[in-house]
């Protein structure tokens, strides 16, 4: 009697489908595409930094400079950034605060085991898309306030003095601003915290602090994310250079991040 050999059938091939950081940024980026927030507070920034800017032209055709030599051209399309920065403030805070709030972090998270390349895929889509968007924003601010001073002696080019580094300093201030805020939304997992949070540190405590009489207190106002907006200033307008400045709030921004990661991969979703 011979004993017959039982083989199981072939279960077929097996997927090939690895996560890999390049997907994860697309999928962030349909993410950021498709969410109707994002989009109209996009929007929003926009209206914010080209419209302040016009604005604040208009008003001061008659004003000689800022800071160094810094005309009224130069300027101008700078001021509505103070504005937007409010507006990538919430959505950097959103861009994870709404993902806790609605669960979908769970399958953000199941897609992505390790964690911290989920959450570098968003800081990378949600940086460059807050530069791009904020950078492009300026550049039409600026040949908008040109316009307007084209009657004037204040009109600028971008061949002026700390004119370019003062455009892109202001795309890199916000787009930084950005990413920092979204890192507290993730720390904190919840978006009214985390806008309170960024909020506070941004304008609450600089304004505070200083009328407060201990010299401690003054001091770390040096050393809040704000100074940051050091890079889209004039010479002598910030209590640091362009860069220290602005090294000050991308190191807010890197710590955070790197909190943010140790305790994603800490907590349950």
């Amino acid at each position: 009697m011979s004993a017959a050999t039982l083989t199981r059938p072939s279960a077929g091939p097996t997927s090939k489908f690895i996560v890999t950081f390049p997907r994860l940024l697309r999928s962030e980026l349909i993410k950021f595409l498709t969410v109707r927030s994002t989009l109209w507070s996009l929007s929003v920034a926009v209206v914010l930094v080209i419209g302040f800017g016009a604005i604040m032209a208009s008003a001061s055709k008659s004003q000689d400079a800022f800071g160094d030599g810094v005309s009224v051209g130069a300027m101008a399309p700078i001021v509505g950034v103070y504005f937007a920065q409010l507006v990538y403030v919430v959505l950097g805070v959103i861009g994870i605060g709404s993902e806790y709030s609605t669960g979908m972090i769970r399958s953000t998270l199941s897609a992505a085991p390790t964690r911290t390349p989920a959450l570098l895929a968003k800081t990378v889509v949600l940086g460059i898309a807050s530069f791009v968007v904020s950078f492009v924003s300026i550049v039409v601010a600026f040949f908008l306030v040109q316009a307007i001073l084209s009657s004037t002696d204040h009109a600028a080019s971008l061949g002026d003095p700390h004119v370019l580094r003062m455009l892109v300093g202001a795309a890199l201030y916000l787009s930084f601003m950005t990413m920092f805020s979204l890192s507290i939304g993730a720390i904190v997992r919840n978006t009214a915290a985390g806008i309170s949070i960024v909020v506070g540190l941004l304008l609450i405590l600089p304004t505070f602090l200083p009328i407060i009489p201990w010299k401690p207190l003054k001091e770390i106002v040096k050393y809040l994310p704000g100074v940051g907006d050091a890079v889209m200033l004039p010479p002598g307008q910030s209590t640091h250079t362009a860069w220290v400045g602005f090294a000050i709030l991308a190191a807010w921004t890197v710590v955070g991040t790197i909190v943010a990661a140790v305790l994603l991969k800490r907590r349950d979703a």
